[in-house]
């Protein structure tokens, strides 16, 4: 069973359980009696390639040159 974090909105109150998460109703607040919301974490992306954006849109090393006046295309 995965775990779930559980916050209610009238007192903050936080708690996590483990329960189905379609099967089961919300738990109560223990402390005011409210029905508490389950709280939804971003998860974390990391890219490790070196380069991503510049492989991803076509533009190698060769189009640099080109852009900067001075380089090797421009001598020509």
């Amino acid at each position: 069973m995965p775990l779930y974090e559980y916050k209610c909105d009238k007192c903050n109150y936080t708690k996590e359980y483990y329960k189905h998460s379609s099967k089961e109703p919300h738990p109560v607040c223990e402390t005011c009696g409210h029905e508490m919301r389950r709280v939804l974490h971003p998860s974390a992306v990391i890219y490790k390639a070196g380069g991503f954006y510049t492989t991803e849109y076509g533009k190698g090393k060769h189009h640099l040159a080109k852009d900067k006046p001075g380089g090797s295309d421009s001598s020509k």
